[in-house]
C-alpha cells in the first residue's frame, strides 16, 4: 500500500472540498415533472402532451369530504359547502376540470322542473335531494352506480380535480392551498 507523503495537505484539501460541496446542499430541490423525463419522440410523451393540450391534465387530486352522519350528503347546507368548494377549485389556475356530485344534483333538479334553466340549482330541501338521488340511482343501468362519487352510507362525497401537467412543487403548493 502506498501512503502519500503529503497526507496532511491531502486531508485538508479533501476536507475543504467536502465543506465546499456541502454548501450547495440547500440549493438542491425536489421538483420533478416525470413526463419530461421522456423525449418528445417517445410515444408516451406524445400521448401525454396531446392529453394535456386537448383533453384534461394527467394529474388528479381526489378530495373526500365527510358529513359525519349517514345520509348527510342530502343536507342542503352540506351541498352548498361542496358547491362553494368546487367553485373555489375551478378558480385555481392549475385546475382544468372538477367533477362533483353537486353537478348531478343541479342537473336532476333542472330535469325535474321541465328542463327550465332557472332550476339549475341545488335542491333546497333535504328530503327532495334524497329523493332525487334515489331516483337517479334507480335509473342507472346494472353495474353503474354513484359509488365512485358517494360512499355507501351516503355520509361523504369525493371530488376529483383534474389538473394540467405540474411539477412536484406546484402539486405541493395546490395541496397546501387545499388544506388552508
Amino acid at each position: 500500500m502506498h501512503i502519500p507523503k503529503r497526507r496532511k495537505a491531502l486531508l485538508i484539501a479533501n476536507g475543504l472540498l467536502a465543506v465546499a460541496l456541502m454548501s450547495f446542499i440547500p440549493l438542491n430541490e425536489i421538483n420533478d415533472e416525470f413526463v419530461k423525463y421522456f423525449d418528445e419522440t417517445i410515444e408516451f410523451r406524445r400521448a401525454t402532451d396531446f392529453l394535456n393540450d386537448n383533453l384534461s391534465g394527467i394529474y388528479n387530486i381526489e378530495i373526500s369530504i365527510d358529513t359525519g352522519s349517514a345520509g348527510g350528503i342530502s343536507d342542503p347546507a352540506y351541498l352548498q359547502k361542496i358547491e362553494q368548494f368546487k367553485l373555489w377549485l375551478e378558480q385555481q389556475p392549475e385546475v382544468v376540470h372538477v367533477n362533483s356530485i353537486t353537478d348531478t344534483f343541479k342537473r336532476l333538479n333542472k330535469n325535474m322542473h321541465a328542463d327550465q334553466q332557472q332550476w339549475y340549482t341545488l335542491p333546497e330541501q333535504r328530503d327532495l335531494a334524497a329523493q332525487y338521488l334515489l331516483l337517479y340511482e334507480m335509473s342507472l343501468p346494472y353495474g353503474l352506480d354513484l359509488n365512485d362519487q358517494i360512499n355507501i352510507d351516503k355520509s361523504g362525497v369525493r371530488i376529483i380535480a383534474s389538473m394540467e401537467n405540474l411539477s412536484s412543487r406546484q402539486m405541493l403548493d395546490i395541496e397546501q392551498r387545499l388544506h388552508d
